[in-house]
């Protein structure tokens, strides 16, 4: 059985889990998994898109900032 833990966004670290809501409703509709965390706190997350496949991210863009919901780690 896999178990997630609740974190707050500033402790994330690679491997934990971004939950977004893109479908306006607010429910959970799309992941990612944090790649990397830069200066100044940019987290880079992968996750599968639509149209591009497999791509890199930033939370820092508006589209992911607004839809970001909660992180999580898988423990």
């Amino acid at each position: 059985m896999v178990r997630l833990k609740k974190i707050e966004i500033w402790e994330a670290k690679p491997g934990d889990l971004l939950f977004f809501a893109t479908n306006g409703n607010g429910a959970v509709s799309h992941v990612g998994i944090v790649k990397e965390i830069k200066n100044r706190g940019e987290i880079t997350f992968i996750h599968a898109s639509t149209s591009k496949g497999v791509i890199v991210s930033s939370l820092n863009e508006k589209y992911w900032n607004k839809a970001f919901l909660f992180a999580k780690r898988v423990l």
